[in-house]
């Protein structure tokens, strides 16, 4: 695809130029076909059934400004693994590299919480 698509999708329009420059080099460095064939494998990757026998803390972030990942996927998490605690960032689908100290404090709180149970 373009790369001025993958921006859209992966990181939105305010990123900052360091990581638009780390996408750019990570696409340089692999060969098309590598690319493709793990854009390929997440697309197959079904673990619905492995999801709704967890029994362990789960936590989901979210980027609420994901254009890769619709909505649709939170509510199935929701729906298989009733348990599971979705925190809302704002970012892009480039989540941990947009926001990370958001996710960092979001992942601290989800373990504190945890060692309460």
């Amino acid at each position: 695809p373009p790369r001025w698509l993958l921006r859209e999708l992966l990181m939105g329009r305010d990123v900052p130029g360091s990581i638009e420059r780390g996408l750019e080099g990570a696409l340089d460095s692999l060969p098309l076909r590598t690319l493709h064939g793990r854009a390929m494998a997440a697309l197959r990757v079904d673990v619905r059934d492995e999801l709704s026998k967890l029994e362990i803390p789960l936590l989901y972030l979210k980027a609420n400004q994901d254009r890769l990942i619709g909505p649709h996927a939170g509510r199935k998490i929701s729906r298989l693994a009733p348990h599971a605690v979705m925190h809302r960032i704002a970012a892009p689908h480039f989540l941990f590299q947009h926001a990370p100290h958001e996710a960092a404090d979001s992942i601290t709180s989800f373990l504190q919480a945890c060692e309460g149970r």
